[in-house]
């Protein structure tokens, strides 16, 4: 059986600092495409490539319904879509302590205003400078938490 793999293509985002998210000047890069054969993810290639160059493989998820804001302050970071579809928020915090109203709510109410939410599907891969806010969801997901 034959594989492909498609040359991915890279597309910047230049997410700027809010009241309290400190961001980064680094824009965070989407590459799309990335470890597809045959139009799905090839898992082993995406744990082999991590590990080959020593990046640690922290943990693998699901999509919950919903989760909390959160940023690394000193560590930069690739995510790699496995399966889709998704959403991600970047870029802003949680207002309020309310999961629902925190992913689905009224920005600059619920969440921060100057938000950037990003349809994600499998083979999409983030590299995520240190200090930019990420948030994953699926409104279709029958957990409400994120699942390992």
């Amino acid at each position: 059986m034959a594989t492909s793999q498609s040359t991915p293509t890279i597309i910047p985002y230049n997410i700027k600092p809010t009241p309290l998210v400190p961001n980064s000047p680094k824009p965070l890069l989407l590459y799309k495409n990335c470890f597809l054969r045959n139009g799905n993810v090839d898992i082993t290639l995406a744990y082999d490539t991590f590990t080959k160059n020593g990046w640690d493989v922290q943990w693998v998820t699901t999509y919950g319904n919903t989760q909390r804001s959160r940023y690394h302050p000193a560590t930069h970071e690739v995510m790699v879509v496995l399966s889709g579809p998704g959403t991600i928020r970047w870029g802003t915090t949680d207002l309020t302590d309310d999961p629902q109203k925190h992913t689905y709510g009224t920005p600059g109410t619920h969440f921060e205003d100057g938000s950037v939410f990003l349809e994600v599907e499998a083979g999409d891969l983030f590299v995520i400078p240190a200090g930019v806010t990420h948030k994953s969801f699926d409104r279709r997901a029958k957990d409400l938490d994120p699942t390992c």
